[in-house]
């Protein structure tokens, strides 16, 4: 992968469009879809940056790997990297603040 800035990071994803993950309201988040993805980090290149230096989370009985930036948390559902399809985001609580990138 390509390095990046952790600005360039941030500023892709604040770039990007994010849906309401409506059928989900017991975890609110959001997601944006590989097919609209936009900004200087290629949609492959975010999802492997996030998986090579987030951090496990568990929710429900699956193990997620996140990543802090700014104000959220971001993942995705583990699918090879060809077949993933989302990136998804949630507002992070202030006692994980200490791991965002800003």
């Amino acid at each position: 992968m390509t390095e990046h800035s952790d600005k360039t990071i941030a500023d892709t994803l604040d770039a990007n469009v994010w849906t309401f993950a409506k059928t989900m309201p017991q975890n609110p988040h959001y997601w944006a879809p590989r097919k609209s993805w936009v900004g200087e980090v290629s949609f492959d290149n975010m999802v492997m940056h996030i998986r090579a230096n987030g951090y496990v989370q568990r929710y429900g009985r699956t193990d997620y790997l996140c990543l802090n930036v700014g104000a959220w948390k971001y993942w995705t559902m583990g699918a090879p990297l060809p077949m993933t399809r989302l990136i998804n985001r949630c507002a992070i609580k202030p006692n994980d603040m200490e791991d965002a990138i800003t």
